[in-house]
């Protein structure tokens, strides 16, 4: 067994766009940054169909626009000049007019650090542009390019430099990077994120973009996450009643697998959401999904697979044994009251009836669960969350390796995979300005070594199991990591999350 701790503190200005137009619009996209999003939407009633993000703008743009306006109004700073409002207050540029608005404004994320595992000082450097605005009182429009480099903790440039399984490197969530200055040890990258949102009438919200998705109320969700890299996505959205529908198509990728003409495989995605009210305090929601490429790139978008009503499985059927991945779902909530939210999820790949109640082990038994609260504690500023998550070994996984739930190397859904438990605590505190975050993570993983497959690992083809019943949540080689984080801070600008912040990760993996 090896025991690690890594120390890595950090501090810096931070700049990361909340995507709002303060004062110009009355349209806002909310990010899906859990912890600005919780509490952006902790007001929000639940039973508002706020399980998929980014919302749409269109419905709550005026809530992420209260909420920025609320934080200045309780620590007002340099009200009386333009100059001073627009650092501490306003967005730095916009133009306003009829049937026009136009907001502008740099992005940046400089953090210095130090990991114990590392004599190099760790950081991370990011420079980029925001631009949002509305065309029109239908059409609304977010942008933005970021430019990187970067030297990670000792435990990220190892999972990035992983050549047993995925030799493309990738950096999380954020795309492939180069070396920089030709120090293996630093990384260079950019990405790109941008969308556009048409409300056609009461009804039907379309949404147009690259970037990423989100399904559910915790801060992981085991249907859709956000954790992967960026991908082009049309989604339509369709709300009448107690009921919101949406339909999700996206084209992925698979860096691992490239064609004749040097671009990587590519691979398609078609999900289906609908959420539906029950009473006052009860939400839940139908999911499910199919996803299929092949590695020779001949595979184009299944027709059969853009009906925007149906159920999958008869279709994957209908196709053949190999037409798709599909996974279906279910989303639970309970509000309680304003200050305690119970939510839940259920993610089932493939399962037998029999095969459960017979309780053998059988491979193909491929479920996860998820079960949580949050809310606020009687002082409204104190936000919390505790949430467990598991997911049986195979989950996400398929026989055809390119059909397996997954984009750039990490998976769609849980970013640990399968075949894992893992508890999350987050505590935070807004106060003005000021805020403090704390976040505890405990997990237990059943890992994959080299040439065998235990089933944690979503990129391994399913084939190359190594048992076909007897199979428990974590067997493999049982990992645990206890991963810890605090951070204190000051917001600068309320508008688009200017924030000044110092914090301390701790890290213990055996």
């Amino acid at each position: 067994m090896m025991r690690r701790l890594l120390l890595f503190a950090f501090w810096g200005i931070a700049l990361v766009p909340l995507l709002n137009g303060q004062q110009t619009t009355q349209v806002a996209f909310i990010p899906t940054q859990h912890a600005w999003a919780n509490r952006l939407l902790s007001d929000i009633d639940s039973l508002g169909h706020t399980q998929v993000l980014p919302l749409n703008p269109f419905t709550y743009g005026t809530h992420r626009l209260a909420v920025a306006e609320a934080t200045e109004w309780e620590a007002p700073l340099g009200q009386d000049g333009w100059l001073m409002n627009a650092i501490f207050n306003r967005d730095a540029l916009h133009l306003n007019r009829k049937n026009f608005s136009l907001v502008a404004h740099p992005t940046f994320d400089i953090t210095l650090g130090q990991d114990n595992s590392r004599a190099e000082a760790v950081y991370q450097n990011t420079r980029g542009l925001a631009l949002q605005g509305r065309i029109g009182q239908n059409v609304a429009f977010y942008t933005d390019f970021h430019e990187n480099q970067a030297r990670f903790p000792t435990y990220l440039e190892g999972w990035i430099d992983n050549s047993i399984e995925r030799p493309k490197r990738v950096v999380p969530g954020q795309g492939i990077p180069k070396t920089f200055k030709s120090d293996p040890t630093q990384y260079d990258y950019a990405y790109a994120t941008g969308m556009v949102s048409w409300q056609m009438n009461k009804f039907f919200n379309a949404q147009f973009g690259n970037g990423k998705n989100f399904i559910g109320e915790g801060h992981r969700s085991l249907l859709l996450s956000d954790n992967a890299f960026n991908y082009p996505y049309f989604r339509l959205q369709t709300r009448f009643w107690k009921v919101q529908y949406t339909n999700l198509y996206a084209q992925l990728r698979d860096v691992n697998f490239t064609l004749s003409d040097g671009t990587y495989a590519r691979k398609y995605i078609a999900s289906h959401y609908l959420s539906v009210n029950l009473g006052k305090k009860i939400n839940i929601g139908l999911f499910e999904t199919v996803i299929y490429g092949d590695s020779l790139g001949t595979r184009r978008q299944e027709l059969a697979y853009l009906n925007p009503i149906i159920f999958y499985r008869p279709v994957e059927f209908a196709i053949g044994s190999r037409g798709g991945n599909v996974l279906m779902g279910l989303q639970a909530s309970y509000r309680a009251s304003a200050q305690l939210h119970f939510y839940g999820q259920l993610a089932l790949d493939e399962f037998k009836i029999d095969e459960l109640r017979a309780n053998d082990g059988w491979w193909a038994n491929k479920y996860g669960y998820q079960v949580g609260v949050k809310g606020r504690l009687a002082q409204p500023n104190v936000y919390y969350r505790l949430e467990f998550n598991t997911v049986r070994p195979y989950t996400y996984g398929h026989t055809v390796g390119l059909q397996n739930y997954a984009q750039y190397n990490q998976a769609l859904a849980h970013p640990l995979g399968a075949n894992f438990q893992e508890l999350v605590l987050q505590v935070n505190y807004y106060r003005g300005r000021w805020f403090a975050e704390a976040q505890l993570n405990y997990q237990q993983v059943g890992r994959d070594e080299t040439g065998q497959h235990w089933g944690s690992d979503v990129y391994i083809s399913n084939r190359d199991r190594e048992q076909e019943r007897g199979n428990e949540t974590l067997q493999g080689t049982l990992t645990q990591t206890i991963w810890g984080q605090v951070r204190l801070g000051w917001t600068i600008n309320p508008a688009y999350n200017l924030r000044l912040e110092t914090g301390l990760q701790i890290r213990q993996f055996s």
